[in-house]
């Protein structure tokens, strides 16, 4: 029951939040509630991803994400990002993970542009130049 549970939310918050493009395709509409929705959007996604419980963790989640909208090989929206990273959208992102998507929407990136979020578990081999960032169990890399 509890894994149908999950499903559900899941399927929930995909196609509540499919249609979410990156901050870029706002800018032309100047809509602030656009801008909150996005933000809405990656905090979802940030919630949602295992490891980051901090905020640098958090913010720099939220910055993979919109530097992979932001680069030409990857998908243009939070939504295809955040999936094509693995990770499953919470239905109810906290205040943190808010400020989180807020502050990595102002422009910082704790990670220096990385595309790439790597688990300590997860049997992926990086050289210690391709990781650009740490918090708690995450690696970020380019």
């Amino acid at each position: 029951m509890k894994k149908i549970l999950s499903a559900f939310a899941f399927v929930f918050c995909v196609l509540l939040l499919a249609p979410g493009s990156c901050p870029a395709a706002f800018a032309a509409e100047g809509s602030e509630k656009a801008a909150d929705v996005t933000a809405e959007m990656l905090a979802a996604y940030v919630a949602g991803c295992d490891g980051a419980d901090t905020l640098p963790a958090m913010t720099a989640v939220a910055a993979v994400i919109l530097n992979r909208c932001a680069d030409p090989r990857c998908p243009d929206t939070v939504t295809a990002n955040g999936a094509s990273l693995g990770i499953l959208p919470s239905p109810a992102p906290g205040g943190l993970e808010i400020y989180a998507a807020r502050l990595a929407l102002g422009g910082a990136d704790p990670t220096g542009g990385a595309l790439r979020i790597l688990s300590a578990g997860d049997g992926s081999e990086e050289s210690a130049d391709a990781v650009t960032f740490s918090a708690g169990s995450l690696r970020f890399a380019k």
